[in-house]
């Protein structure tokens, strides 16, 4: 019963709203009493069937039949109005709702063509051919001019849909917002020019000869209308300017006043088509256009976002890291000193098989050290609290020591090791404890993944830096791994079911030490025959103590 009394209601509505506009429309009539070349009220029936649904067409039927009754037509002329006229609204309506995604708010360049060319171009068809109809059948309209009367009845309702349907659209879909003092003043300041222009051109205040290209003033005032205001600017724009033309043209004044009344009105339609097509496609592509910049905006915010959790999670990830691994260390560093003291016999004696097995115990907890510090360099990396402690060296004193801690290792395997230093000193300054962190994890690297044969460390001189080469004959690297070779926790398949040995970050915390360092780690690799590493690090390392290294360290 509620929603039944709402049908009603609005249907009352509608209906009071067509008489109303159908009233202003025929005080234009060119044919006969009832056919006009501006009729409004066809667009308050579209716009009331997209707003309400196409229950509302009784309303616009009775305001039809009510507004065509009360003129000097005969009362079929309005029958026949009061089916055309809801007909076509109906046909609108439904055509535009079979458009995929259609909004009636028209925010889109696709939507306002839809509107024109289904609204305003195939829907008046109807009305039109339904109209002319009526007056053949009442004997009203001659022969001869029922063409004449067929596109006057169709141009008047497309011209009353593209003008009326969109400014009521725009006023009811669009959300309000709070206007600034500024915006208020802008308004204004449009409506007075627009207002102003329409009287000075077509209100024949100026010579013929004077107004005629002055009709073009329309243009950059519905571009304005658009750009600031959008949809209801261009709408708003297009009707002020529409009512004044009509008006003025009508009485005979203007740069469209003709012999007639018809062709006047004929001459102003095209011109007003043109301008308010034109103004409601610009205000479209403005909308879309600021709402791609508005989402693109909102994206950057999000990524920046989503950037800020992901380097919170990572420093927080890095500090665990760092925290964990020292408190690991501290009693792996334990484990291993007493071990070594049950193995010299410090605590009694021992047998050979409880020495061998202390002895895995220790490798054991050495190695596990070794992952530890290895995790812990990487996290203090990522955390940016690796400072460089710059001290002058000889680079030779570097290679030296690194080389002779990877020894036993190289001997173990049976690898020849072989290095090559210059005869003359390699001064530098550079934080030694790195380099020689690097080195080790080359020439550990080398001799994990060489089975035989040799493995070569040269230093030689290159401009202003020096150049470390770690060169082996191992199982090399294929050009498909090549390029993951420096990426954290990749390990290169060892063949077969065999895992590789550690957790994957030798190669990766070398080159982002080196980068600290102010210098690069290269690779060149041949599958089945070798691989060389090579270091590339400054005489004179920047000095980075007091601001975070990371900020400086290029991207991996």
């Amino acid at each position: 019963m509620q929603r039944r009394r709402a049908d009603v209601a609005w249907n009352a509505g509608v209906a009071a709203a067509y008489f109303l506009a159908a009233k202003l429309g025929l005080t234009l009539a060119t044919v006969g009493v009832t056919v006009t070349l501006v009729w409004p009220p066809s667009g308050v029936a579209v716009a009331a069937m997209l707003l309400l649904g196409r229950q509302v067409w009784p309303g616009v039927a009775i305001g039809a039949f009510i507004a065509n009754a009360t003129t000097d037509a005969p009362i079929a002329v309005a029958w026949f109005t009061a089916v055309g006229n809801p007909l076509e609204a109906v046909v609108a309506a439904s055509l535009l709702r079979r458009v995929r995604d259609f909004d009636s708010s028209l925010e889109r360049t696709r939507d306002v063509l839809a509107l024109t060319i289904l609204g305003a171009i195939v829907a008046p068809m109807v009305a039109a051919t339904v109209g002319v109809a009526g007056l053949i059948l009442t004997g009203t309209l001659a022969t001869s001019a029922i063409a004449g009367a067929w596109f006057t009845w169709w141009g008047g309702d497309a011209m009353g849909i593209l003008l009326l349907t969109p400014l009521i659209l725009a006023w009811v879909r669009r959300p309000g917002r709070e206007a600034s003092t500024a915006r208020i003043l802008e308004g204004t300041a449009l409506v007075a020019m627009t207002a102003i222009a329409g009287c000075l051109v077509f209100g024949g205040f100026l010579p013929g000869r004077v107004t005629a290209p002055l009709v073009y003033v329309a243009l950059p005032l519905l571009i304005w209308a658009a750009f600031s205001f959008e949809l209801r600017g261009a709408a708003t724009g297009s009707a002020v300017i529409a009512a004044l033309a009509v008006w003025w043209t009508s009485r005979g004044a203007g740069p469209f006043a003709r012999e007639t009344l018809g062709l006047s009105l004929v001459h102003l339609g095209a011109f007003m088509g043109v301008a308010t097509l034109t103004s409601l496609v610009l205000a479209a592509i403005v909308r879309e256009r600021r709402r791609a910049d508005s989402d693109r905006a909102a994206s950057l915010v999000r990524e920046r976002a989503a950037r800020r959790d992901a380097e919170l999670a990572s420093s927080a990830k890095s500090d665990f890291l760092a925290v964990m691994s020292h408190e690991l260390r501290t009693p792996l560093n334990a484990i291993i000193g007493y071990v070594s003291l049950l193995a010299d016999g410090i605590t009694g004696p021992l047998n050979d098989r409880q020495v061998a097995q202390l002895g895995r115990v220790k490798e054991s907890a050495t190695h596990l050290l070794a992952l530890i510090e290895q995790i812990l360099s990487l996290s203090r990396i990522e955390a940016g609290h690796q400072d460089i402690r710059v001290e002058h060296t000889d680079a030779r004193t570097v290679v030296r020591d690194a080389t002779a801690l990877v020894e036993p290792l190289m001997a173990a395997k049976g690898l020849a090791l072989h290095v090559d230093l210059p005869p003359e000193p390699s001064e530098l300054r550079t934080d030694v404890t790195k380099v020689r962190q690097i080195l080790l994890n080359l020439l550990t690297n080398a001799g994990k993944f060489t089975e035989r044969g040799s493995v070569r460390c040269q230093l030689r001189a290159e401009a202003e830096m020096f150049v470390i080469d770690v060169a082996d004959t191992g199982r090399g690297i294929s050009s498909e791994d090549l390029p993951r070779v420096f990426e954290s926790f990749w390990q290169a398949a060892a063949g077969g079911n065999e895992r590789p040995e550690g957790v994957g970050l030798g190669l990766s915390v070398s080159r982002r030490l080196a980068r600290i360092l102010g210098g690069e780690i290269t690779v060149a690799s041949v599958l089945g025959q070798g691989s060389t590493f090579t270091v590339r690090l400054p005489r004179d390392a920047p000095n980075d103590n007091g601001r975070d290294p990371a900020a400086r360290q290029k991207p991996s």
